[in-house]
């Protein structure tokens, strides 16, 4: 018993320490602009996001971590074109054709 609640307390200590919860951001609004100002950190997370998101709605289950780069580095290249642009439509056009 006193396992249990030695581990109860551990988890409220843990989830208490964990940030407030953020708000949803719509991926779909990031422009081309917006995603080449961010830290590279957040650009990839992401550019993962986008291709996760583009792979799931063609119900691509594996992964080539070659052409995800290439993928990566050609939406970022169209996005430096393209500014105005949302980063998913980007990376929609500048996906590999095929």
């Amino acid at each position: 018993m006193k396992k249990l609640v030695a581990a109860a307390f551990a988890a409220a200590a843990l989830f208490s320490s964990i940030p407030a919860k953020a708000d949803a951001i719509d991926m779909s609004t990031i422009t081309c602009a917006q995603l080449l100002q961010m830290k590279q950190d957040e650009i990839s997370f992401v550019l993962t996001w986008v291709a996760g998101y583009l792979a799931g709605t063609e119900e691509e289950t594996s992964m080539d971590p070659e052409a995800l780069g290439a993928h990566v580095t050609a939406t970022v290249t169209y996005c430096g074109q393209n500014g105005e642009m949302s980063v998913l439509n980007a990376a929609k056009e500048s996906a590999p054709k095929g």
